[in-house]
């Protein structure tokens, strides 16, 4: 998350570029691509990294009202167990991904061993709260 840079109500974030003749997947590197953060309280921005869950609309979409997201049953044990368990179990592929597209320096190993923790306890507790609720509603 140290990419992004905070000014005001303005962030800056890089772009992925891929240097050419190559397969597409390339670095960040300049120019950054700007955008304003959003005005409400919401506190809802690209680039960071929500710790408490909210149900509001990803900013970032063309048009948010035709948006139909794929829902998930959390209900349906079979379900939450299959989705919590592809999520816990790619999470090192994407943090080693994210250190290698990061140059495989010692700061991008921090940060995504950072990340790493940061998700894994959100994965956690999502989980604990759920079973609990369901638990909870006799399900």
């Amino acid at each position: 998350m140290e990419k992004f840079v905070r000014k005001g109500t303005e962030i800056t974030a890089p772009v992925p570029m891929a240097p050419p003749a190559t397969t597409g997947l390339g670095g960040f590197e300049v120019p950054s691509s700007k955008g304003v953060l959003r005005p409400d309280a919401s506190k809802l921005n690209v680039g960071v990294l929500h710790l408490v869950p909210s149900l509001e609309v990803f900013p970032l979409l063309a048009d948010p009202k035709t948006y139909e997201p794929n829902t998930i049953d959390l209900s349906d044990h079979g379900e939450l167990e299959y989705w919590f368990t592809v999520l816990s179990e790619h999470l090192s592929d994407l943090v080693d991904k994210a250190v290698a597209s990061e140059g495989g320096t010692d700061d991008a190993k921090r940060r995504g061993d950072a990340f790493a923790r940061a998700f894994s306890a959100h994965l956690a507790s999502s989980l604990n709260v759920i079973i609990v609720a369901l638990c909870s509603a006799g399900l």
